[in-house]
């Protein structure tokens, strides 16, 4: 390069490192958005860098022209690029900051390169002696301790200072008291009280037990480590087993080096570092499925020969002698039942290449891989079984899962599963095709940036295996595996970036796998193509590109980790801090808005039957005065503030509330006309009976009732007559039949006929009748006659 453009060159370089520290500043004050066509120019620099630089160079150019030497190697080469493009396209405004970060850091550290090589590769010596001490020197066995050691401690360190072995993610609440409840010997509680006061989001209460409504397996294994009072401990040791896991798997697929490179690789992702230090499920998905597939290649090592050995060798003598014992698939089988058991979604979208793979091997070698896969068949049948059986123990129908269960009682509909249109929260818009494949975009360029925290996008090193033409078919097998992922959750309703792209977590073992071939690779591909000389300046760049990256990765990428799960999750053992602080004792501790978000820790800190020596409730503003009355003698907090309680001493002036009084009234209404004529009491709450219940009708709340129709255990007609006291403005949705009672007024929806009784003066409770349409007809029919 001649010195005017090397100076050119320096002066942009020096631009764009000022203009990314000012971005990353912006980013850590929370102004990520910028304008589309800035936008469109930062996220082009890179492309035209690249195009520029392959151009000017001779060895660039010589490896393009290799490709395009073959049609299929152009084809598959431009579909790898398309894609590769698709997952750093800013389609969605949130992902706007990811895309500028990658576009600017990559721009700068390829001009980084290309300027200051000749001063970088002095500095060689060292990379190099590691990575050939880790990679060739390092006995197997000591390679895997302080791999896995090394994950195991920085795990256990940031779900301490970090994470302060508190789960912090809703689900990840919900999965760690299923735990508590499997530890105990138990699978669901028996329910003391309504969710009114003891909601917690996805925890199932549906009158007369509780539970979590994620699938079992990932709070069995958390059981473990509560048995210890340890639950922290568990995603660090899957963690450091999935470093394990990644060596076997890429020394079954390709050979030694390419499974310790993975290895590292995965040591180096912050992705799978802090995924690791929290409660999250995807932990123990990725591992039993990265399992499943290391134990499914084993399987199917015989029918892996080449056309030339299946020539030589007859087949048939060659499967004998190198066909694997039955363990291989029975372990295979038992691992993708384990994840079927935790994350059922993605098991299935991981296993359908598989299930394609092995029908393409039986119509190859005539079924005889048939014993294996029905080998490795069996126990994923049993899981399936399984997981019928616990959603019968749970919801009571070996086909409605705890998802859908969740759905039905608290937002009255089922539609929980894949497709489009109206799903999941009601607040949310439907999911339509556009929407999928925002969040889709999302994801991806996400996982650019979180797999490695790197400067380049994460998915660039399995751009550069597919551009080398290396693959073959367990190469496309562990690419539609990680391919499979983005494409299902196309079809889900919902998206989020806890801990990075976590829909996406449990393609590491592929991506990481494909990620170690392409450095593998890439050297060998350029000697061939363009001579020994540039394969070792290919080598002296992958080392500087790799120290570079672990070094911004460190110092900048993982600080702005640590700093934001800090500032987000920290606060999460406060509340119970300022108990113990206080001395605060045989008291119930009500949390509500703006501090709702805290009670999840809280809630984990009651005792399973509600009558520990610290109760914390959901706050419901007076209503409070009815969870009160159940905990006679106590002393009563509200949380105020991070810092403060407000203690409750005045029960008197809750109950002359304006809620609590239009509920006396209510109930002293149903008590004057009688209850003996009707089937059933409905109430918003079963706390709410204290100031309704007569005594002489059953009670149940809407919630129920609703739960109930909409799984078809009961009609209508098995409700009525019934007198309702309902609460037009409670915030939780029920059933189409009952939602009209906001309205206040009297009206027929189906054969229901729904009449108006009572309305208290504010309108906060009313009081209706319900009994069938063609009933009421006929008793108004013989009051007029009379």
């Amino acid at each position: 390069m001649n010195r005017a453009l090397r100076f050119i060159v320096t002066a942009v370089l020096g631009f764009l490192l000022l203009s990314w520290t000012l971005h990353r500043i912006a980013i850590l004050l929370g102004y990520s958005r910028l304008p589309v066509t800035l936008l469109s120019l930062v996220w082009l620099m890179p492309v035209a860098t690249v195009i520029i630089l392959t151009s000017r160079s001779r060895a660039a150019r010589v490896v393009a022209a290799r490709i395009a030497e073959s049609r299929s190697r152009l084809a598959v080469s431009i579909l790898a690029v398309i894609g590769f493009v698709f997952t750093n396209l800013p389609l969605k405004t949130s992902s706007r900051w990811m895309v500028t970060y990658l576009a600017m850091a990559g721009t700068c550290f390829i001009l980084l390169l290309v300027v200051g090589y000749p001063i970088l590769v002095r500095f060689v010596a060292l990379p190099r002696r590691v990575t050939t001490f880790l990679l060739y020197r390092l006995e197997p066995a000591m390679f895997l301790l302080v791999t896995s050691g090394v994950v195991l401690v920085f795990t256990n360190l940031i779900s301490w200072f970090v994470f302060q072995h508190v789960p912090h993610v809703q689900d990840t609440v919900d999965q760690v008291f299923q735990c508590r409840i499997f530890a105990s010997g138990h699978i669901t509680l028996p329910v003391r009280f309504d969710d009114y006061f003891f909601s917690y989001l996805q925890i199932i209460n549906d009158g007369t037990k509780m539970y979590a409504q994620y699938p079992f397996g990932h709070s069995l294994l958390l059981a473990l480590g509560s048995l210890i009072h340890a639950e922290w401990l568990v995603n660090p040791l899957l963690g450091s087993a999935e470093i394990i896991a990644l060596y076997f798997l890429g020394k079954e697929v390709y050979d030694e080096k390419t499974g310790r490179i993975a290895v590292l690789l995965g040591v180096a992702s912050p992705f799978l570092l802090f995924m690791s230090s929290e409660f999250m499920n995807h932990a123990s998905a990725l591992l039993f499925l990265s399992l499943f597939l290391l134990f499914f290649f084993h399987t199917i090592r015989p029918f892996r020969v080449s056309r030339l050995t299946s020539l030589i060798t007859s087949q048939s003598s060659f499967i004998t002698r190198h066909a694997p014992s039955s363990l291989a698939p029975l372990l295979s089988g038992l691992s993708l039942a384990m994840a079927l058991n935790i994350r059922p979604l993605t098991a299935l979208a991981v296993s359908i290449p598989v299930a394609g793979y092995a029908i393409y091997l039986l119509i190859k070698w005539r079924g005889k891989p048939l014993p294996a896969f029905i080998t490795m068949l069996v126990p994923v049948l049993l899981g399936l079984g399984a997981f019928g059986l616990y959603n019968y123990l749970t919801t009571g129908d070996p086909l409605l899962p705890g998802y859908k269960a969740y759905g039905m009682l608290e937002y009255s509909h089922a539609r929980w599963g894949l497709g489009f249109g109206p799903r999941g929260f009601p607040e949310l818009p439907s999911h339509t095709p556009l929407r999928g494949l925002l969040q889709t975009s999302e994801n991806l360029s996400a996982l650019n940036l979180y797999l490695f925290e790197s400067p380049f996008p994460g998915l660039l090193l399995v751009l550069l295996l597919l551009l080398t033409m290396a693959g073959d078919s367990l190469e496309l097998l562990l690419l539609a595996s990680f391919a499979a992922l983005p494409a299902v959750y196309f079809f889900y309703w919902w998206q989020d970036l806890v801990c990075g792209p976590r829909f996406l977590y449990e393609s590491l073992a592929p991506v990481l796998l494909l990620s170690a071939r392409g450095l593998v690779e890439l050297p060998n591909h350029v000697r061939r193509a363009a001579g020994p000389k540039t394969e070792t300046r290919t080598r002296n760049t992958i080392l500087i590109t790799g120290t570079l990256s672990l070094a911004v990765a460190c110092t900048v990428g993982l600080p702005r980790l640590l700093l934001r799960y800090a500032y987000n999750y920290g606060e999460y053992r406060r509340v119970h801090a300022k108990v113990v602080e206080e001395h605060v004792s045989n008291a119930v501790i009500f949390l509500g808005p703006p501090h709702a978000f805290y009670y999840g820790a809280a809630f984990l800190e009651n005792d399973q039957d509600f009558r520990g020596p610290i109760v914390y409730a959901v706050d419901r503003g007076a209503e409070n005065y009815l969870l009160m009355r159940r905990f006679p003698g106590r002393t009563y907090y509200r949380y105020a503030d991070p810092d403060t309680f407000l203690q409750l001493s005045d029960l008197d002036s809750l109950r002359n509330t304006t809620t609590i009084q239009a509920l006396e009234h209510a109930g002293q209404f149903v008590r004057r006309q009688g209850t003996s004529g009707y089937r059933l009491v409905l109430l918003p709450y079963r706390e709410a009976g204290a100031l309704v219940d007569t005594g002489a009708t059953a009670c149940q709340t809407f919630r129920e009732a609703s739960y109930e129709l909409l799984r078809g255990h009961s009609k209508a007609a098995d409700l009525l007559p019934a007198v309702a006291v309902f609460m037009p403005d409670d915030p939780r949705r029920y059933c189409p039949l009952f939602e009209p009672m906001r309205e206040l007024r009297s009206y027929v929806v189906g054969n229901c006929r729904f009449d108006l009784l009572y309305c208290a003066d504010s309108g906060r409770v009313v009081v209706y009748d319900i009994r069938p349409a063609e009933k009421y007809a006929r008793a108004v029919g013989r009051r007029r006659s009379q």
